[in-house]
């Protein structure tokens, strides 16, 4: 069986919608735990609705406050071997579990692609963070996990023996979806992804990721800096930062704070950096400068690899 974890917040204009795109799984042994995270909408109504309609559906109010106490309630009310993650604001295709199973194996994390949709316009930023998304590989992402969350939050399935075993509850963060990555790849997991759409994530302005501080650009880079840190250098290691804006300032404060050795560098001519041109690429480094322009990634990208330079192995993007 398959167990499908989802905290629920003020998701009644969707709920009745993703609750019906699981119902119409062809894959039906499943049950769904819902924990409501103190919605002051009509949410418990339909999921009572649903729930005395629907064996499957099981659904609890919230003993603490926040998604990663509802998604540990929701495990600890869970019985499946296979564990996999819903958002009560949007939608599965038909087949999305029945997908997964097929390709599910023992130390494996299996996702698949995502579709944005929305009433009104999906924004370009969440355009090209889909097309991106889409267009890894198996083996893309452990090596660009540091540029942006690799998995979509609500688009994963893992074995239960994963969560009873290896992860580390009580060290569980914010943004939680993005922490849940950096513990697979700490626990040795593989990800396999399938070719089709395996999600509809809806874009609406009302989303967790839009309105709270725990999912902004600072927690996302303080996360990946420490996890950085933890999983990739010896800290009597110099490491090499590339770039000079705000994202190469946030790498830094981290930094400083683990007293990690570093040297920050420039593409440009500027005081108290080191030129590009005195990368070395037996040294460890970071990338923070990347533009939306496919062109000038391209001439980065050349640049550093005829210097000896390779994403995920001497070379990461932030």
């Amino acid at each position: 069986m398959i167990s499908i974890l989802m905290p629920v917040k003020n998701a009644a204009p969707y709920l009745e919608e993703c609750l019906e795109s699981i119902q119409q799984q062809t894959h039906a042994n499943w049950e769904l735990i819902a924990i409501d995270d103190q919605s002051d909408d009509n949410s418990i109504e339909i999921l009572n609705q649903y729930a005395k309609l629907d064996s499957r559906i099981h659904w609890e109010k919230n003993k603490d406050k926040g998604i990663i106490p509802a998604l540990r309630q929701a495990f600890s009310l869970s019985k499946g071997q296979f564990i996999s993650r819903m958002d009560a604001d949007d939608k599965m295709p038909k087949d999305k579990l029945e997908q997964f199973l097929l390709m599910m194996d023992e130390k494996v994390v299996v996702s698949g692609k995502v579709q944005y949709f929305s009433e009104g316009e999906v924004s370009e930023g969440y355009k090209r963070y889909e097309q991106w998304l889409n267009g890894l590989q198996d083996l893309d992402h452990w090596k660009h996990v540091y540029r942006e969350c690799t998995v979509a939050s609500p688009n994963w399935m893992v074995h239960r023996q994963f969560f009873e075993t290896e992860f580390e509850w009580e060290k569980w963060k914010y943004p939680e979806d993005y922490d849940m990555l950096f513990h697979w790849c700490k626990a040795g997991y593989f990800i396999k992804k399938c070719s089709s759409i395996t999600h509809f994530w809806r874009e609406h302005p009302q989303r967790t990721s839009r309105n709270n501080d725990r999912y902004q650009q600072a927690s996302f880079f303080d996360l990946k800096t420490n996890w950085f840190v933890d999983l990739e250098i010896d800290k009597t290691e110099e490491i090499q930062l590339i770039g000079s804006g705000i994202k190469a300032k946030r790498v830094e404060e981290v930094f400083k704070k683990r007293e990690i050795l570093f040297t920050s560098y420039a593409f440009k001519e500027k005081s108290g950096y080191q030129s590009i041109y005195d990368l070395n690429p037996a040294k460890k480094a970071i990338l923070t400068n990347w533009p939306v322009d496919e062109h000038t990634q391209n001439e980065i990208q050349l640049f550093l690899e005829a210097r000896g330079f390779e994403f995920g192995n001497n070379l990461w993007l932030f």
